[in-house]
């Protein structure tokens, strides 16, 4: 026996080599809490190592390194106002960047069309990519940088996209004042990214260029701070980017798994056309602030400076990379890679999945071959294991859901932030993961009265492993997550198995090293993920929590093993404290802000109009226009002549407020018809439509029972069957002053109508109305403060 613990003659060791007779044995109970501790501390190190940006070089940086505080210079210029497209601030920002583009000896072309695409509807928009080619000394093909100008009303655009476009302004600036590069260096600055991706998928169908591409990447912005992510690539084979991203960029935080979750998932930027077009690209974006996103928030004062420097990090490195080498050869084996503390992108062949996920399954089935043998496992005690752990996570993950939803319904101001969640959302999952905890504890004690933790560990590693041998065929770049954590648990099994059992030294380090592997791979992607997808889906974070606990239920046996119940009692008061802080700091000020607004829509024809608002409840400001007690509908109840397009794509059961409106008819789009005549296909229709200044999109509805041919927007036929055209709704963005022109054909003969909606960012002016302001604890959000008027025309006859 291990001379380090005084045992009394009468005393008895557990499987862990505690000494059950002695709760008070002072090196047991430190050694268990400085398990915890350092366990905690790997899991703090390497979420760190992954959500904190470098920091900013200053102005004074050499010219051919990137400065965010140089290129801030030209964020705080895109950024002076909001630019959505159609907009003159848009126009303003384009002249501008094209005129910096100048300044450096470039010529840049503004690709000007009329652009289309099918995201979530038939978009069509006024298009103006800023492009610029810079040609290499000896090139082998050409790298595009690209990002977006254009910004959604209300919001600056200052993270969406306005730091990947001030990095591009300032990596070009480095690359000129540095020796030429090798191969081609185009700039596409793109417009109408916010409108559904139209300017990207214009410059693909139409301009000459795209031939010249063999790869581009795109940056991009989903919060207002953070590190940036290598989230995806697309379009081939990664290996070669993948190998040249870990070469060249120390500070890159990329994962796989996100490259293949979001095959499924819908998650689209301007690269998703490129993908589409069979082009090499890589996506890089950050996450973090992402109450921010798309509300007048997000501006150059909340922009963090430290994330245009990561943005900028990895332009110019992977400019210069790509920019010098042969492009012939960039595609290659796709490749499985995570980062590591203290080792950077770690990365390898994804034809290695299967080999690896085969020999885990072999070496766990070995290992728990021989602790049978060595009676150190019992069927009854794996077989426990392996149907309660599915079943707790199963539970468990639902009562967190159940808990948010209850909580989220019954704290003042949490309600608001319903599709990202609060400001202080840390707290609130720290709670329930704590709880989480306990339970998941709790239950562990009990099966402990009648089986061995070896036991009770074998129930998830097997299903764990089975789950990531199955992904290895199927999703390869996830399965990393299952399998390199079950060799890692079922190396201290061994151990343990092998082991004298009252050596308790030799299995607590055994354990923390192997415990501490799995930390390192799995802490970080709790926490991106929770980024990702926000406290809003609690269940699903739970059960990914859950997922680590289960790989570490030796670990968590033996640190808990000295406290026992007392442990227990801990989590549920460290619960109540994270909980109780949360709704403590759950107030709004001008720091922390929450997201309201108002739409107003007017259907003109029946002489009826609305106030309507997704907020859970009328606020200070809201019940100016919807009342103490406002009616309130699912938005799946709502005809489309009733609140009209905007929040549409929003969950059908989200449920909107309402109140009656004051009809108000200034600012629905001028229709004129140009030509109408019969054909032997129906009745041809030629029609300009003339929006008023600053709408951000005009809808034309074609309400026809039969169908409708030969559909064209400024003589661009937009409704080809190849690209799934399947609707007569037609959404146009950004409209000049001119206004634009619909050619279409009925096939009946006796349809003469068209219906139009037209969406201005802003409520309206309405004489008899007196409209407050907002308080500083509020801000704008995308989609809402609208003003939408709907009209149906009757077009001239032809007898």
């Amino acid at each position: 026996m291990d001379p380090i613990l005084p045992v009394s003659t009468a005393s008895t060791m557990n499987e862990s080599g505690y000494d059950q007779t002695s709760n008070n044995n002072l090196f047991t109970k430190l050694t268990g809490s400085i398990a915890i501790l350092f366990l905690l501390l790997l899991a703090f190190l390497s979420i760190r190592d992954q959500t904190v940006p470098p920091d900013v070089l200053p102005a004074s940086a050499p010219d051919t390194e990137f400065s965010a505080e140089r290129a801030r210079d030209y964020l705080r210029e895109i950024t002076r106002e909001v630019h959505p497209v159609g907009s003159e601030a848009h126009q303003r920002v384009r002249e501008y960047l094209t005129e910096e583009l100048e300044s450096m000896g470039l010529e840049p072309e503004v690709h000007t069309t009329t652009g289309f695409n099918y995201f979530y509807g038939q978009r069509v928009s006024d298009v103006y990519n800023i492009l610029v080619k810079i040609p290499g000394v000896n090139p082998t093909g050409g790298i595009g940088l690209m990002s977006h100008y254009d910004s959604v009303p209300h919001s600056y655009g200052a993270s969406d996209a306005g730091n990947g476009v001030a990095a591009i302004l300032e990596t070009t600036r480095a690359v000129l004042a540095g020796e030429p590069l090798q191969n081609d260096l185009y700039l596409l600055i793109m417009d109408s990214e916010e409108t559904g991706l139209i300017g990207s998928q214009a410059f693909i169908d139409e301009h000459p260029w795209f031939e010249e591409l063999d790869l581009v990447i795109n940056f991009e912005g989903r919060g207002d701070s953070g590190p940036a992510l290598m989230f995806r690539t697309v379009g081939g084979e990664n290996g070669e980017l993948i190998r040249t991203l870990a070469r060249n960029v120390p500070e890159a935080v990329a994962a796989s798994y996100s490259n293949e979750i979001l095959k499924i998932l819908p998650n689209d930027t301007d690269l998703s056309n490129f993908d589409s077009a069979g082009t090499l690209g890589m996506d890089i974006a950050n996450i973090a602030g992402v109450l921010h996103y798309h509300t007048s928030e997000d501006n150059f004062t909340n922009a963090d400076p430290r994330t245009l420097q990561h943005h900028g990090n990895y332009m110019l490195s992977l400019t210069k990379a790509f920019g010098n080498r042969d492009l012939s050869t960039v595609e290659s084996t796709n490749r499985i890679y995570f980062n590591l503390l203290f080792i950077g992108l770690v990365h390898y062949p994804e034809y290695l999945a299967v080999p690896f996920a085969l020999l885990a399954l072999l070496f766990v089935a070995g290992v728990i071959a021989a602790g049978f043998k060595k009676k150190k496992l019992t069927w009854k005690g794996v077989s426990i294991g392996f149907l309660i752990y599915p079943l707790l996570l199963l539970l468990l993950s639902v009562a967190a859901h159940f808990f948010w939803t209850f909580l989220s319904g019954s704290v003042k101001n949490i309600a608001w932030f319903q599709f990202f969640g609060p400001h202080n959302s840390a707290y609130y999952l720290a709670g329930i993961f704590s709880m989480v905890m306990a339970g998941f504890l709790a239950v562990h004690l009990i099966l402990k009265r009648w089986f061995s933790a070896s036991d009770l560990a074998c129930g998830p590693l097997i299903l764990w492993l089975t789950a990531g041998v199955a992904l290895s065929f199927f999703m390869p770049g996830i399965a990393y997550l299952f399998i390199w954590p079950a060799i890692f648990i079922g190396a201290a099994l061994l151990f343990c198995i092998f082991e004298k059992p009252d050596n308790y030294r030799a299995k607590l380090t055994v354990l923390l090293l192997a415990g501490g592997a799995v930390i390192l791979l799995l802490a970080p992607v709790v926490w991106h993920l929770k980024i990702t997808l926000t406290i809003m889906s609690t269940g699903p974070l739970t059960g990914l929590f859950l997922m680590t606990i289960g790989f570490l239920v030796l670990q968590l046996d033996i640190s808990a093993e000295p406290f026992r119940w007392k442990m227990l009692l801990a989590f549920l008061a460290a619960a109540l404290i994270f909980i109780t802080g949360g709704i403590a700091t759950s107030g709004l000020s001008e720091e922390h802000k929450k997201p309201n607004g108002i739409n107003y829509f007017a259907n003109l024809d029946e002489e009826k109009a609305l106030w309507y608002s997704p907020e859970p409840a009328p606020d200070d400001w809201t019940s100016f226009f919807l009342g103490d007690e406002p009616t309130e509908k699912r938005i799946s109840e709502f005809e489309h002549d009733e609140i009209g397009t905007l929040l549409f794509s929003a969950p059908e059961n989200l449920t909107l407020m309402y109140n009656e409106a004051p009809v108000q008819d200034t600012g629905i789009a001028r229709l004129d018809v140009l030509s109408d005549s019969l054909t032997e296909n129906g009745r041809k229709f030629h029609i300009l439509i003339t929006p008023e200044p600053e709408t951000y999109f005009t809808e034309l509805l074609l309400p026809s029972e039969k169908p409708v041919e030969n559909i064209y927007i400024n003589g661009i036929k937009i409704n080809s069957p190849d690209k799934n055209f399947s609707d007569e709704r037609l959404i146009y963005f950004g409209s000049p002053e001119t206004g634009f022109e619909v050619e279409f054909t009925y096939s009946d003969p006796d349809e003469s109508s068209v219906t139009l909606i037209s969406a201005i960012p802003g409520l309206p002016n309405i004489p008899e109305l007196d409209i407050p302001d907002r308080d500083e604890t509020m801000m704008k959000f995308f989609l809402l403060d609208f003003t939408q008027l709907m009209k149906t025309f009757e077009l001239s006859r032809t007898e």
